[in-house]
């Protein structure tokens, strides 16, 4: 299976955008891809190593699903702790990975965004790359990071 790269390009700057990443996270991500869906409460993450990605839902709803597994200046690396059903994935040898860097050059941002070792989600893992390549998938959710930051730096 092969590895999902993403290159987006944007008008900020790599300081905020990546403080905006990680700080508004549940304010960009989209919220259809979350177990509480309008009920979300908060989406946060640790940014340092074996810290989590979290969603909180109502009634005390909690649930991590990424692992921060590498944390540098300009890029991180963590554990996609959701399998191809959406169900979440406590084994970390059964979670593929998300690498994301950021560079910065004249004042533009560029973000890239690699997602690999889909084998390691078992016989659905081709799927499951298949449709986190989609429009609907990691393009959407870049899209929905990009609107929002956009909203938020000058």
């Amino acid at each position: 299976m092969r590895d999902i790269q993403k290159k987006i390009m944007f008008d900020a700057s790599l300081k905020k955008s990546l403080e905006i990443f990680l700080s508004d996270l549940g304010s960009w991500w989209p919220k259809e891809y979350t177990w509480s869906k309008e009920e979300l409460v908060a989406l946060k993450v640790n940014p340092t190593v074996n810290g989590f990605f979290t969603e909180i839902g109502p009634y005390g709803f909690q649930c991590d699903w990424g692992r921060i597994i590498n944390f540098e200046e300009q890029a991180f690396t963590f554990l996609w702790q959701m399998g191809p059903d959406r169900v979440p994935e406590p084994n970390p040898d059964k979670a593929s990975e998300v690498e994301i860097s950021f560079s910065e050059d004249d004042g533009y941002t560029t973000m890239i965004l690699t997602h690999r070792n889909f084998a390691k989600h078992g016989e659905k893992g081709g799927a499951y790359q298949e449709m986190m390549d989609a429009p609907e998938g990691w393009d959407y959710i870049l899209a929905c990071f990009v609107e929002h930051l956009l909203t938020k730096t000058p």
